[in-house]
């Protein structure tokens, strides 16, 4: 029964690859016209990958899973602290690891370019970023898996395909692999013990924007968008400032998102553990 399940999950996660691989060929075979035009700083290109994504979900959940595509767990209601929180984590960790690169002359600012309307733009593109691979990644995919097996298996695997999806970019090193792993459970963890995507994609969206756009670092090896910080390397691209790929190659970020998802395991398992402790010790002394 066990493998049965397994083989139905991997079914189902690669019908949903297959399924919006397709869809998104169709969308922009249709508008191939309009694919490098942006709508508010998104091109088009990546709204037909966008659009097909949230389609094939729907899909998915509504005639092959048989569920309600609310489980993704999108709403707001009830779940603005997380939201906050995401943004708040975001802001700590790109503070903590620049102020170290920093301080130790790993990077050093050239210029500020302040530039209104690209942050606006690059702020919009980075939320559509994150709420299309949360929804595929943590959202589908962990809800998927979790039929099968318990909620870490699940997000392991999650972020193994998260790396997988990121395999072609520019620069990619072993160590952006690893650092992709880790950031993938660091987006997982609040997920699987909330079931709601407000924390994961406040902080994936802010992850990005802080990382490219405001300080200057390329995002998984991306430098398409203008940054507010022109950034130096005085001492050459390295394990320490993660070179042109971005921070995500730097061994500051392996550190940050260790300790960061140990933080959040922690804090998310606390609860369970002293509700656990209580119930036992009410058990034996009031039956």
């Amino acid at each position: 029964m066990s493998n049965c399940k397994y083989l139905s999950a991997g079914f189902n996660l690669l019908a949903f690859f297959f399924l919006s691989a397709i869809l998104t060929g169709l969308l922009r075979g249709l508008l191939s016209d309009y694919l490098s035009l942006q709508l508010m700083g998104v091109r088009i290109n990546y709204l037909c990958g966008f659009a097909s994504t949230v389609f094939t979900i729907w899909f998915m959940m509504r005639f092959v899973n048989k569920r309600p595509f609310s489980v993704i767990g999108l709403s707001l209601r009830n779940h603005f602290h997380s939201f906050v929180s995401g943004i708040m984590w975001a802001v700590a960790i790109y503070s903590g690891g620049f102020a170290f690169l920093a301080v130790s002359n790993q990077v050093n600012i050239n210029a500020i370019r302040f530039d209104g309307r690209s942050l606006l733009l690059s702020f919009i593109f980075y939320l559509v970023v994150a709420v299309k691979e949360e929804i595929t990644y943590r959202g589908y995919c962990i809800n998927v898996l979790t039929t099968s097996m318990n909620k870490y298996a699940a997000v392991v695997i999650s972020s193994a395909i998260f790396v997988f999806f990121h395999r072609n970019n520019a620069g990619i090193s072993y160590l952006s692999y690893f650092n992709l792993f880790l950031v993938g459970i660091l987006f997982s963890v609040n997920y699987v013990h909330t079931r709601n995507l407000s924390f994961s994609i406040a902080l994936h969206w802010f992850w990005n924007w802080i990382q490219g756009p405001v300080l200057g670092f390329g995002v998984s090896g991306s430098h398409d968008m203008r940054s507010l910080f022109r950034l130096a390397y005085p001492n050459g691209d390295n394990l320490l400032n993660g070179g042109t790929f971005g921070f995500e190659a730097s061994v500051v970020c392996t550190v940050l998102c260790l300790v960061g998802s140990a933080a959040l395991i922690t804090q998310a398992s606390c609860p369970s553990i002293l509700r656990k402790a209580y119930h036992k010790v009410r058990k034996r002394h009031f039956r």
